[in-house]
C-alpha cells in the first residue's frame, strides 16, 4: 500500500480532474472533493458562517461512502460551535 499527499486546493483539483475519468470506486468520493473546493473562499469570495456550515455538510457525505472512527468534527459540532458564539444565521 502506498500513500501519496497533495497538499493545495488547486493541486488537488488539478489531479482529481485527472483522474476522475479512470475512478471507479472512489468516484463519488472525487465528485464531493471536488464540489467542496469549488466552493471554497478565495478570490474575493470570504468564508461566513453560513458558508462553512454549508462546506461542513458537504464533507459530512463522506461518512455515507467511507468509514472513519477518527472523524469527530461534523456539521453538527461546527453548528454547535456556531450557536455558542452567536456567529452567524440563525437558520439551520
Amino acid at each position: 500500500m502506498s500513500e501519496y499527499t497533495i497538499v493545495g486546493m488547486k493541486q488537488v483539483s488539478e489531479i482529481l480532474n485527472l483522474l476522475n475519468p479512470f475512478l471507479i470506486l472512489k468516484k463519488r468520493q472525487a465528485e464531493i472533493a471536488l464540489s467542496v473546493i469549488r466552493k471554497m473562499p478565495g478570490k474575493g469570495k470570504k468564508m461566513n458562517a453560513d458558508l462553512l456550515l454549508g462546506l461542513a455538510r458537504e464533507v459530512d457525505k463522506f461518512s455515507y461512502l467511507n468509514y472513519s472512527k477518527k472523524r469527530t468534527n461534523t456539521s453538527v459540532k461546527v453548528k454547535e460551535f456556531l450557536q455558542l458564539h452567536n456567529v452567524g444565521s440563525r437558520r439551520d
